[in-house]
């Protein structure tokens, strides 16, 4: 243990940056540095949601759905009940319906399944992670107390703005 301790101190004086990090920008592979990894984490989904424009109702046909996904340039959107969260639908769940126009979201979106969500307060890669799992561009932020009193919506175009991957003008729609 105490060359251990002996050999870390000598590296750290010679060298204080992180040899693998070294041998990346040496390939040429900018890795973020620790501190620019803490900045990132520091950014909290409460920071960049968005409240909710225009959820959809259940009594909401197909058809008029899946113009406003398309409207808004969504894959998905939030669909609500007196201010409680339905469910979420996708365009995907849209597109396998047969008669669009005689269909009600009630029959598309199980308020019973789960849902994705994310809190006020998880960091920005967590709501990133569940987007890609679920397959969605929106995720709807819910209370701590009740998972389904909605709080916001963030999107994607939202978390690519908060890392400076795209302008915020772009994102809004």
């Amino acid at each position: 243990m105490i060359s251990n301790l002996i050999s870390f101190f000598i590296s750290y004086r010679l060298q204080r940056e992180p040899i693998y990090e070294a041998l990346a920008l040496q390939e040429g592979v900018h890795l973020p540095t620790g501190e620019a990894r803490r900045d990132l984490e520091g950014i909290r989904v409460g920071d960049v949601m968005q409240s909710v424009a225009s959820p959809l109702s259940p009594q909401t046909d197909v058809r008029t759905a899946r113009q406003l996904l398309k409207k808004l340039e969504r894959d998905a959107w939030l669909v609500t009940e007196q201010d409680r969260l339905y469910g979420v639908v996708t365009l995907r769940d849209l597109d396998q319906v047969k008669n669009p126009s005689s269909t009600l979201l009630n029959q598309v979106v199980n308020p019973e399944s789960s849902f994705p969500y994310v809190h006020t307060d998880h960091p920005l890669s967590l709501a990133l992670e569940r987007m890609g799992a679920a397959g969605a561009d929106v995720l709807p932020v819910v209370s701590r107390a009740q998972r389904r009193r909605v709080e916001g919506v963030i999107a994607l175009a939202d978390i690519l703005a908060a890392y400076g991957v795209m302008r915020r003008e772009a994102s809004k729609n």
